[in-house]
């Protein structure tokens, strides 16, 4: 898992699934790199296969971190599968979805 700093937005790169395994190692590694001038977590999720419930909990953790400064969190490159889960859990409404490159 990589991170990458531009201004208002933390890029969060490099993992192929968000789930049991990863999850909490995700939500550390975003509160220790998130600094006060960041809005925006982008996560890249085009490699990404699978999130389970703790992998959704993890981007609501990091959604409940940027949303008293006005942001929000992108999910970037959601496969059909991954954004179904989104869609099913209405958790599509929270996140804000970007095609990917």
């Amino acid at each position: 898992m990589r991170t990458h700093s531009s201004g208002e937005v933390l890029s969060v790169t490099d993992f192929t699934n968000l789930g049991a395994t990863n999850a909490g190692l995700f939500r550390d590694f975003v509160r220790a790199t998130l600094k006060p001038e960041h809005r925006f977590i982008e996560v890249d999720l085009q490699q990404a296969n699978f999130i389970d419930s703790e992998g959704l909990g993890a981007l609501i953790s990091a959604h409940k971190s940027v949303a008293p400064r006005g942001g929000c969190v992108r999910l970037i490159g959601a496969n059909a599968m991954v954004a179904e889960l989104f869609r099913l859990t209405r958790l599509d409404q929270l996140f804000e979805f970007v095609p990917g490159t």
